[in-house]
């Protein structure tokens, strides 16, 4: 499996590697310097949003192979 793209790469790994590089280095916008604090925002909230929907869907598929102990334990480790 190859590891080119985001959506096949495992969530830990890139939420691991992507919010940092987002936390510390804005876009470069800089004749707009609003625009890249609002990117940055923007970002942020899509990665916490992917993170909260990845949660949620692994809750669900926990409790529907009724194994929601290893669900939550795999949801600290993302959070």
């Amino acid at each position: 499996m190859p590891l080119s793209t985001p959506s096949s790469m495992p969530l830990p790994v890139v939420y691991v590697f992507i919010l940092p590089s987002l936390i510390s280095q804005p876009p470069p916008l800089y004749p707009f310097p609003y625009l890249s604090y609002l990117h940055r925002y923007i970002f942020l909230s899509v990665a916490i949003l992917r993170i909260l929907v990845s949660a949620a869907i692994l809750r669900r598929k926990a409790v529907k192979s009724h194994s929601n102990q290893s669900a939550k334990s795999y949801v600290t480790v993302i959070i």
